[in-house]
């Protein structure tokens, strides 16, 4: 599951659409045609579909307008609107993709071309695998390693550094498969420059029917899970602080934590080829009277290709997730044997486990460790991912989530321990290392 294409613009973006234009609310769509009319002419108009335009509100004060042409597949116009309906900017969007068509979830290379909306060349670029690559340039060196002046070369973005322009994201039903749509960068879009985290639907994103033709959708605020460039830790040396306490009379548990990658949609499954598929940790705690330890643990590939499908798995390695954010979590609080159960359990992955996206990622570890210490195994639903290779699907953070919710509703023992902490929370800090 590979991320398409979209449009990045500088910040030189759009000044030909920038007249005073208000309607009311009844009069959107036929106010935007004669916006667009005016600014293009009734001939290019005419090229884009009225009857389908998708309303993205960001804030009081930004919402954007979205319209696909008739006749290119690959080619739309975007209008940003304050919040009193006056017109910011505008542009219009022409991709040409290499090798024909593809699926939406397969990465995209080609070229896109934008204008401003009266026709004004902005931006024309190379696109790899969903980046714009004129807005991920490095200037060459030479061998003093002094900046050129003239010679400026693309380079591969990061994608656990930087979110492509494009992601795909995927929504699921219940009782349903997913479903996948493409969405744009809205800061890339309208000159904030690239790796925006807010996202708006290319193609209509499921948005609800609105007023003759008017459909509206929020937009999508996707995580970026930097964690990933922590440097790795010694876990054994994470897990010693606990023989520091001794085991009668302690009190131990363990916290099962999910982030997901949009935290107001939890069946949103954003590609994670973008860097932004959420993460599962681990939260270790043991307390003797005043004394206290705990310890956050996640896993990761020691590289960020996370991100890229492989018949092969890649070095895992873990980081110290202090202060990392989360959504849902599942308290258990055991007894020390049963914790110790699990600081082996990490102990033994630790020492050769590897990464491997569809069948042993941050999720299937950490549940796998948080099993370790139950006599009732927690089983969380498999999702079958954009490329995965893996039939019987892949544990993701959404599918934690999902199964914690589904335990909260159905009430029983547990429920106390599971926690919503509203839109998000974030863990203490850990103790770190001892030597």
């Amino acid at each position: 599951m590979k991320q398409m294409l979209t449009i990045a613009l500088l910040a030189i973006l759009v000044s030909g659409c920038s007249k005073e234009v208000t309607f009311s609310a009844p009069d959107v769509v036929t106010s935007i045609r004669k916006i667009v009319t005016d600014s293009m002419g009734s001939s290019a108009a005419n090229r884009y579909d009225y009857s389908k335009i998708t309303k993205v509100k960001v804030s009081e004060d930004s919402v954007y307008y979205l319209l696909r042409s008739h006749s290119e597949p690959d080619a739309f116009l975007a209008l940003w609107m304050d919040g009193k309906n006056l017109v910011r900017k505008g542009v219009r969007v022409t991709l040409d993709r290499e090798g024909g068509c593809k699926h939406p979830w397969e990465a995209m290379d080609g070229v896109i071309t934008v204008h401003s909306i009266r026709g004004n060349l902005l931006l024309q670029s190379r696109v790899r695998k969903g980046y714009i690559m004129s807005l991920h340039e490095q200037r060459s060196t030479d061998r003093m390693g002094i900046a050129s002046k003239s010679n400026v070369a693309p380079i591969e973005p990061d994608p656990y550094v930087t979110l492509s322009e494009v992601v795909v994201i995927g929504y699921r039903s219940e009782g349903s498969s997913y479903s996948y749509s493409n969405w744009i960068s809205i800061q890339a879009l309208f000159g904030g420059g690239s790796g925006g985290t807010t996202y708006a639907p290319i193609d209509g994103g499921g948005g609800s029917h609105g007023n003759r033709g008017l459909y509206e959708t929020d937009a999508i605020r996707i995580d970026d899970e930097t964690a990933v460039n922590l440097p790795p830790i010694d876990v054994n040396q994470y897990l010693d602080c606990f023989d520091g306490l001794p085991d009668a009379g302690a009190q131990c548990s363990i916290e099962l934590l999910t982030d997901i990658p949009v935290d107001s949609d939890p069946r949103k499954l954003v590609d994670w080829q973008a860097g932004s598929a959420g993460h599962t940790f681990l939260q270790l705690r043991k307390q003797v009277g005043g004394q206290l330890i705990v310890q956050n643990i996640g896993f990761y590939p020691v590289s960020s290709w996370k991100v890229s499908f492989t018949n092969a798995p890649v070095p895992g390695k873990f980081v110290d997730n202090s202060n990392h954010e989360y959504n849902a979590s599942l308290r258990m609080q055991v007894g020390a044997d049963q914790f110790r159960r699990a600081l082996n359990e990490l102990r033994y992955l630790a020492r050769s486990v590897t990464y491997d996206l569809d069948e042993f990622n941050c999720t299937d570890l950490a549940v796998r460790v948080f099993n370790a210490a139950r006599n009732n195994k927690l089983d969380i639903p498999l999702y079958q991912i954009p490329g995965g290779i893996t039939a019987a699907g892949t544990s993701t953070p959404q599918g934690l989530y999902q199964q914690l919710k589904a335990m909260y509703n159905a009430g029983g023992t547990e429920v106390a321990n599971i926690s919503f902490p509203g839109v998000k929370g974030y863990v203490a800090n850990s103790n770190g290392p001892c030597k």
